[in-house]
């Protein structure tokens, strides 16, 4: 929402990691993740599994498009209103959305379920 809708320094460098972050093989990060959940003390656990995907670069790349191409008018619609920032993301934004959430998840939960090597390694 925020690479989308507000201007701040370094915005378009932030989302240039982000997409950068897409050209990384998943498989590349399999050490360091597994060093990060052994600090944390979650190897052997069902969190440990999920919580590497539980920040997606496709997910926030597929979000801020769908959310470019939400009209500005409905934004200052909200704010005439009388709704804040959160409450127009939950009210105006978010309801448009869900066809990319279902879309996002159906993908996702088909790639996250034919993985196997990382459910090896963590358990």
């Amino acid at each position: 929402y925020a690479f989308a809708r507000y201007r701040f320094p370094g915005r378009d460098i932030a989302f240039a990691l982000v997409l950068v972050q897409l050209f990384i093989m998943p498989d590349i990060l399999l050490v360091e993740n597994y060093k990060t959940m052994s600090r944390l003390g979650l190897v052997d656990t069902l969190l440990a599994i999920g919580l590497p995907y539980f920040a997606s670069a496709f997910a926030i790349f597929l979000l801020r498009q769908t959310f470019m191409g939400i009209p500005n008018e409905l934004d200052e619609a909200a704010r005439v209103e009388g709704a804040g920032p959160l409450q127009t993301l939950w009210r105006v934004y978010v309801p448009l959305a869900k066809p990319v959430y279902t879309a996002f998840a159906l993908v996702s939960v088909s790639y996250h379920w034919n993985n196997f090597l990382w459910p090896l390694i963590i358990t």
